[in-house]
């Protein structure tokens, strides 16, 4: 009898080891097609939207030269928005403010709420003429390869133009529009 157990238990544990031995097998071929897969899509870097934007455009490709100098925008304000952080005044405001609330003290609340304004002010500011100014360079770096801009304007429009020249910065923005404002329909601007 108990060899009969025995031989029972050896079978099933043969079994067992067959069907883990299939499984594992089966998520083999499973990792290695997905890997095959993901192997075949194109990467994806900064400058694939602004890329695909000029192919729907029919506009000229970007040369070496403008990749290169994209890059290097892209690079330095992407660099530049991870090291914004709010000032010591703004921080220090923002404590005052929530303890004068906390302390019922009506007065000094208000007094930190100005310069908590007037600090947050600075620094959409400074985020607006830094946004502006990369724009700009990225303007100009496409004005030197034939009449990108003007088919991006034509294809998405300049707030299109916008949007996309703000996404190259990547997160940590403003976001769109100026500040979480978003601009309603579709401003004019002209490109010279």
């Amino acid at each position: 009898m108990m060899g009969l157990i025995s031989k029972e238990k050896e079978g099933d544990m043969k079994k067992y080891n067959r069907k883990v031995a299939v499984r594992m097998l089966c998520l083999l071929c499973f990792l290695l097609a997905f890997g095959a897969i993901l192997a075949q899509q194109p990467a994806r870097g900064p400058l694939a939207g602004l890329k695909r934007a000029l192919a729907e455009a029919g506009a000229p490709a970007l040369t070496s030269d403008q990749e290169q100098q994209l890059t290097a925008l892209i690079t330095a304000r992407r660099d530049a928005l991870r090291a914004q952080a709010p000032s010591a005044a703004l921080q220090t405001a923002q404590r005052a403010y929530q303890n004068a609330i906390l302390n019922g003290d009506n007065s000094a609340a208000q007094a930190q709420a100005d310069t908590i304004a007037n600090e947050t002010a600075n620094l959409t500011r400074t985020r607006l003429k830094d946004t502006a100014k990369f724009k700009i360079d990225v303007l100009n770096v496409l004005k030197s390869n034939d009449n990108q801009v003007g088919l991006l304007l034509n294809r998405i429009g300049s707030a299109g133009l916008s949007r996309l020249l703000e996404s190259l910065a990547g997160p940590g923005g403003l976001g769109p529009g100026m500040g979480g404002i978003r601009p309603r329909g579709d401003f004019d601007v002209r490109v010279q």
